[in-house]
């Protein structure tokens, strides 16, 4: 990742604390990716080494966990 992206990423997490981001490729790229990017992260992908079943629902679950931490306690089942 290019040091634009580290900035914005960082910049992101600074002014989004618990919004998830994922980093999805098609090359597995965790050993060109710094610690810090990967700290940052809340889901790796890599886009051929699951189902895309699997995949789908891995982003759907961290989608959805998102979603109820934002609800007031009152709404939350």
């Amino acid at each position: 990742m290019n040091i634009e992206g580290e900035a914005f990423l960082s910049l992101f997490r600074k002014r989004n604390p618990n919004t998830p981001i994922l980093l999805l490729s098609e090359e597995n790229i965790t050993d060109d990716v710094s610690i810090d990017i990967l700290k940052e992260v809340s889901e790796y992908i890599y886009l051929y080494s699951e189902t895309a079943t699997f995949t789908a629902n891995r982003i759907y679950t961290l989608i959805h966990r998102y979603a109820e931490s934002l609800l007031p306690p009152i709404l939350k089942h």
